[in-house]
């Protein structure tokens, strides 16, 4: 059985660095930890999101914590400081994992989702939910789960049109109706659209936010 000190041990340089986010949960009697990094734009890494909520089925009260951005830690603390502040957010429910996942969660409300596939589909474009990252390599072969069976048969015929089977369509923003969908994104016809609609990843935190 692990004691919440000799966890804390483990993890104190990561605590003190303030770069890697810990989290710490209860396993019965037992204390356990594991550190996270999130990704360059500040989200997390699908995996990740899927430990966590595994590590929260385990403990609904267990915490995720970074000595940088969370209170009562520290880079100049000691190991004793270190352990009293990891037992006051837990103690007070303080930064859970429900809320950290919320902030650094890129994926998209479901009714965001269908407004935008509804507008895709009016132009003829296929539509992925996956949101866009700048620089990211788009495979039209790849069936990732992002995209309908609908959408991704769809696409393959869309491909001839393009010069590039890898330009995607890079969204400015999401308006709130179809109507304002096509006139800020200038959509003009799906012969001359991009061969698949994406969300920026930016604008996808903002709603998810």
């Amino acid at each position: 059985m692990a004691s919440l000190r000799d966890t804390v041990k483990d993890y104190q340089d990561e605590l003190r660095d303030g770069i890697a986010w810990v989290a710490f949960w209860k396993q019965g009697r037992s204390w356990n930890a594991e550190y996270f990094h999130l990704d360059m734009d500040d989200t997390l890494y699908p995996e990740d999101r899927s430990r966590l909520e595994e590590i929260k089925s385990i403990d609904p009260a267990a915490v995720i914590l970074n000595g940088y951005y969370c209170g009562h830690l520290g880079e100049d603390m000691s190991l004793d400081e270190l352990t009293a502040g990891v037992r006051y957010h837990y103690e007070n429910s303080m930064n859970d994992i429900d809320g950290f996942i919320g902030a650094h969660d890129d994926r998209l409300p479901p009714e965001v989702i269908e407004e935008a596939r509804a507008a895709a589909h009016e132009a003829g474009l296929p539509f992925s939910e996956k949101p866009y990252r700048d620089g990211e390599d788009f495979n039209p072969y790849v069936f990732d789960g992002s995209m309908s069976i609908e959408d991704f048969e769809l696409m393959h015929p869309c491909r001839p049109q393009q010069s590039s089977f890898t330009r995607l369509w890079k969204a400015s923003a999401l308006p709130q109706t179809t109507h304002r969908i096509f006139s800020s994104m200038d959509l003009q016809t799906p012969s001359s659209s991009p061969l698949t609609c994406r969300f920026p990843l930016s604008r996808a935190r903002g709603l998810t936010s």
